[in-house]
């Protein structure tokens, strides 16, 4: 989450620069065999600008709990809109029988700064 910035004098009264957020939205649970479905949505506000843009190198880092390494994913569809847009991710189905949950974190870039958001959920992975 980005913070609104104020520039403010003595002279004059403050002006809100521009800010941004995000939402991530994940299913609960998930069934091995099926693909999953992440979306995050981005928002911007302010004198900064409309959004196209402003957001890039847009990545989600996901593995079961207890692997080592993190698979990564680009958005596959990309939803615009002038002061929020959304971007799809899907998750390659895990084998069928395949159980345990699965953890993930966003990272992108806002204006050239680095944001992240840390993997607060984690998504229950079920055998059929």
């Amino acid at each position: 989450m980005r913070i609104a910035v104020n520039k403010c004098s003595a002279v004059s009264a403050c002006v809100e620069i521009g800010a941004g957020s995000s939402r991530p939205m994940a299913p609960d649970t998930a069934k091995a065999g099926e693909p999953i479905l992440i979306t995050l949505q981005l928002l911007v506000w302010g004198q900064g600008g409309h959004i196209k843009g402003r957001h890039t190198n847009i990545k989600l880092f996901y593995r079961l709990v207890g692997e080592f390494h993190y698979r990564v994913l680009q958005p596959q569809q990309y939803l615009p809109g002038e002061e929020s847009e959304f971007h799809v991710f899907v998750i390659p189905p895990f084998p069928k029988g395949a159980s345990g949950e699965i953890e993930f974190y966003l990272s992108w870039l806002f204006d050239g700064h680095p944001n992240k958001i840390p993997g607060t959920k984690r998504i229950l992975l079920t055998a059929e």
